[in-house]
C-alpha cells in the first residue's frame, strides 16, 4: 500500500462513477467507496492545481456524502499549509456507507505530508482518469518528510 491517497475507479455509468479511495499514512490508512458525477474528478483537479500558492492556502473538496440519510461513503480532503515550517499536508476524512458521524466506528480522519511536486503529478493523473477504464487510479504520494 502506498502511503498518501489513492482514487481508483470500480465502476460506472452514463450517470455516476463509483470510486474506492485508499488513503493512509505511517500510522493509520483506511478505505472507503463512494460515487462522483463524472465531472467532480476535473473540479477536484482543477480545485488543488498549483496548491500551495501561499501560506495561507486552505483547499477542501468532498466527495460522495457525509450525510447518513444516503447512500454510499464520502471522502473529504483539506488541503492546507502548517506551521512551523510552511509544510503542505492534507487532511483526511472518510466515512462508509453505513456510518452515522465522523467519529463513529466506519469513519477515519488523519494527516498526509505532501509536496507540490506530488499534487503536479497527482493532478495530472487525476485528469488522465476515464470512468470507462476500471481500474485506472490516480495517486498523490506523502512526502518523505
Amino acid at each position: 500500500m502506498v502511503n498518501g491517497i489513492t482514487l481508483e475507479v470500480v465502476w460506472s455509468d452514463e450517470h455516476l462513477i463509483q470510486f474506492r479511495a485508499v488513503c493512509a499514512n505511517r500510522s493509520f490508512s483506511g478505505a472507503v467507496y463512494f460515487y462522483a458525477e463524472h465531472n467532480d474528478v476535473f473540479r477536484f483537479a482543477d480545485l488543488i492545481d498549483g496548491f500551495p500558492q501561499n501560506p495561507g492556502d486552505l483547499r477542501t473538496a468532498e466527495f460522495g456524502t457525509f450525510n447518513s440519510d444516503r447512500a454510499g461513503g464520502g471522502l473529504r480532503a483539506e488541503f492546507r499549509v502548517s506551521t512551523p515550517g510552511n509544510r503542505s499536508e492534507v487532511d483526511v476524512y472518510l466515512r462508509a456507507d453505513h456510518c452515522k458521524e465522523m467519529g463513529k466506528p466506519e469513519s477515519l480522519s488523519l494527516s498526509i505530508p505532501i509536496d507540490p511536486a506530488s499534487v503536479d503529478r497527482f493532478v495530472a493523473e487525476l485528469r488522465q482518469l476515464s470512468p470507462s477504464d476500471t481500474g485506472s487510479s490516480a495517486t498523490l504520494e506523502m512526502s518523505d518528510t
